[in-house]
């Protein structure tokens, strides 16, 4: 029964059907994508979102068209929200005629709801729309801050500098009140993400001023690095000895904008620092800036370092900085039984989120050592990662998983299929669709392929 539960969890959302159940001889069997289709359409509420979580989980495009015709028409919030999240996640501009409708609403002062109205602002800013640029310098004087916060924070993200001088004039005269943070901290981001260099001379005066909010000289320091100016660089410097642990890890993070090999080494020597967050903050930092001379610190930072945060950090940097020596670290890492279970996932993650054929070799280990196993949750791990990742190096995976006792394990093998056209296993996946003693689950996504 555990067992079962678990499989469940790890499969995600799915509907109950019973291992022995096969179709009766009157019954029509629908592939999952018709099956899902039905639902999305005529479905209550709970059980659109439920198909729309399955969908994201899968990162699975192929209903937009679908969803687009649902958030045209429905007025439910509930559905309305994982739609226009799931559209901003493929930073796809599919909704941007509805969500431009909701900005202008919401400017001209009708009644919006105001989840659907921040949902429909980030989306707004996620893909770019300039045409939105109008309706976001409206809604920065919304009479709900957050409201306002976010449309100034998203006006960045357009990379449109219209109004750029209008919020740097605020900023300038300190034109906020005090209930007025947010707007504050989100007119210093405002200026980093549009690389507003006329705001320079205005943010190294503020993130020197403690009599300013902690976020807000945080911000400060973001922006700055984003900007680029080397004008900052001495003051940036010079704060990585403030009290502040979490100012001092937004420093290095804008240190790592600037290219020189002072500000690398600066990095490299924060992976001692005693608070973590920094380490961390250091990590991100160095693999931003590709730092191969920082591979053996990284390494061992992922073998020995106290916090748990740190050796993922360094994990992932170690995929990103790339080279010989970290993937052989990250592949043998995985492949050691010897190694937590937690380590040995994120090691796998990071190997697949940027170069799944270095992890080949180890994922086989692993599948001859879990393949038996009644409840491997690495086993499955591997599994379910393998399924939402695009490389054309896992065909012998996805083979091998169709071979697995486990209905969920083969369902697993069918999404990886779908999703990197694997066309040598399409005859296997039809026998499976087409044999009426397979798992009713398994034989619907067989025949979404």
């Amino acid at each position: 029964m555990k067992y079962f539960l678990l499989c469940l969890i790890l499969l995600g959302t799915f509907p109950i059907f019973s291992e022995t159940e096969t179709d009766s001889d009157t019954e029509v069997f629908t592939s999952l994508k018709e099956d899902r289709i039905r639902t999305l359409r005529y479905g209550i509420d709970d059980e659109v979102v439920e198909i729309i979580t399955s969908i994201r989980n899968e990162k699975n495009d192929s209903y937009n068209d679908e969803l687009l015709n649902i958030l045209i028409r429905t007025g439910n919030t509930k559905i309305i929200l994982p739609i226009l999240s799931f559209f901003e996640e493929q930073e796809s501009d599919i909704a941007a005629s509805y969500t431009l409708s909701v900005l202008k609403d919401a400017a001209e002062d009708y009644e919006v709801n105001e989840n659907v109205l921040t949902a429909s602002i980030s989306y707004s800013g996620t893909i770019k729309n300039t045409d939105a640029v109008e309706y976001l310098y409206k809604l920065s004087t919304f009479n709900k801050p957050s409201i306002a916060a976010a449309a100034i924070r998203m006006l960045g993200k357009t990379g449109d500098t219209s109004f750029a001088e209008k919020f740097l004039e605020r900023l300038q005269d300190d034109d906020y009140e005090d209930d007025e943070a947010d707007l504050r901290e989100s007119a210093i981001l405002l200026m980093g993400e549009l690389q507003y260099k006329p705001a320079v001379p205005t943010l190294i005066d503020l993130v020197q001023d403690d009599s300013y909010s902690a976020m807000s000289r945080r911000f400060a320091c973001d922006s700055l690095g984003k900007i680029g100016d080397e004008e900052a660089i001495p003051v940036l410097k010079e704060l990585l000895n403030d009290p502040d642990s979490i100012l001092r890890s937004y420093v290095l993070t804008s240190l790592a904008y600037f290219d020189n090999d002072e500000i690398e080494e600066i990095l490299i020597q924060s992976l001692r620092d005693s608070f973590w967050r920094i380490r961390v903050a250091a990590c991100k930092a160095l693999s931003e800036r590709g730092s191969e001379s920082a591979v053996e610190i990284l390494i061992y930072k992922a073998e020995k370092d106290p916090e748990p945060n740190v050796k993922k950090a360094a994990m992932a940097a170690l995929s990103v900085i790339g080279g010989n020596q970290a993937w052989d670290f990250l592949s043998g890492y995985f492949g050691d039984n010897k190694n937590s279970d937690v380590f040995r996932s994120a090691a796998l993650k990071a190997l697949l989120e940027e170069n799944a054929s270095k992890a080949t070799d180890s994922i086989k280990t692993v599948f001859e050592e879990e393949w038996e196993k009644e409840n491997s949750w690495l086993f499955n791990f591997t599994c379910k990662e393998l399924s939402t990742t695009e490389s054309d190096s896992l065909e012998w995976f996805y083979s091998r998983m169709l071979d697995h006792k486990n209905y969920i394990i083969r369902i697993y093998a069918v999404r990886g299929i779908r999703l990197n056209n694997v066309i040598s296993l399409y005859g296997r996946v039809k026998e499976i669709s087409d044999n009426e003693d397979e798992n009713r689950q398994l034989r619907k996504e067989a025949s979404s392929l």
